[in-house]
């Protein structure tokens, strides 16, 4: 799923010029009928149809928000996590339904200010009702100002989060920065995130998909993980939830020419500390253009005792994929 299709969320000013624009330009294409002639029946023809229209114009923008966001009770584990991250969740449940205790708001500002309207004598107290009846509704929208200001930040928050596939069968590539993550990714998949020779390029979870043997698997190239348990930056917290709750297994890329700025023992510490995540882990090695045959096969031999499954080819890890999938639905 993802969030790129949230709708715009206007300040209440806004959304009262707007309604009110709104019933100006339906009165003015109103056809009175002859009944309608007089000034009061005027007054009240046209003074009912703008109420009305800015009571369904502001419902039917409120209406659009709340189907647009996600229940956020039904969310699925990474994006509630996501969200902890990123926003103040209980601020985002409370604004949203700030959202529908206001359309109840006007919903009954409007059943209470019609027969005002209707029932008036004389044109100042049709007039009156109406102002009323804009001044209140005024007022219920100044009343969710800081909730509006809330879900605007939300959203611009909200659309930049990855569209991660819950259905999909996931492998999360980490390992520490510019070790060629993403240049994995790249290969394994159609995606082309940036890479760069200097850390830290990733400042986000880098979707990618691949199909083998009509078998579809997503591949996430998480941010670059520094060997650390507490205090971990933004970028650092997405790449453990990530690998926490969407990940089936993990695939950790060594680079042992340390060419990443990191030595091998801080690389092979960090590969003991996913074990905490309790999912299966395999390992590839990068940079093998740069290392001699030996230097190869001394670090596979090494592997071989310790019995993970390393590899060099990305055609091995496509294999692999495939047969922990099968695996999986038996």
């Amino acid at each position: 799923m993802g969030f790129g299709d949230l709708p715009p969320i206007e300040t209440a000013d806004s959304y009262l010029d707007s309604a009110f624009s709104n019933a100006r330009t339906l009165a003015r294409k109103h056809t009175l009928a002859e009944h309608d002639k007089s000034k009061l029946q005027k007054e009240r023809t046209l003074g009912f149809l703008k109420m009305n229209a800015v009571k369904d114009y502001l419902i039917h923008q409120f209406d659009n928000i709340i189907a647009k966001y996600p229940n956020m009770d039904n969310l699925p584990e990474f994006y509630v996590q996501l969200l902890r991250l990123t926003l103040n969740f209980k601020q985002l449940k409370k604004s949203l339904g700030s959202l529908n205790w206001a359309k109840d708001q006007i919903r009954v500002l409007n059943r209470h200010m019609r027969p005002k309207l209707l029932g008036a004598t004389d044109v100042p107290t049709a007039q009156k009702a109406q102002n009323m009846y804009y001044g209140r509704v005024s007022s219920v929208l100044k009343q969710i100002k800081k909730e509006l200001a809330y879900l605007h930040l939300a959203r611009q928050t909200m659309r930049d989060y990855p569209s991660v596939k819950e259905d999909l069968y996931t492998i999360c590539i980490a390992g520490f920065p510019n070790v060629g993550k993403s240049t994995v990714l790249s290969k394994l998949t159609p995606a082309k995130p940036e890479i760069s020779s200097y850390a830290f390029t990733t400042k986000k979870l880098n979707m990618g998909y691949a199909t083998k043997n009509a078998i579809k698997f997503q591949y996430i190239d998480t941010p670059g993980t520094l060997n650390r348990t507490e205090r971990m930056n933004f970028i650092e917290k997405q790449a453990y939830i990530a690998m926490k709750y969407v990940g089936d297994v993990l695939l950790y890329v060594f680079d042992i020419t340390e060419s990443c700025g990191y030595t091998l023992h801080e690389q092979k510490k960090l590969l003991t500390r996913l074990k905490d995540y309790d999912k299966p882990i395999i390992c590839f090695l990068a940079k093998t253009d740069l290392l001699t045959d030996a230097q190869v096969e001394g670090f596979q031999s090494f592997f071989g005792r310790k019995k993970i499954p390393l590899f060099t080819e990305h055609e091995e890890i496509e294999d692999y994929a495939l047969a922990a999938y099968k695996e999986s639905q038996k």
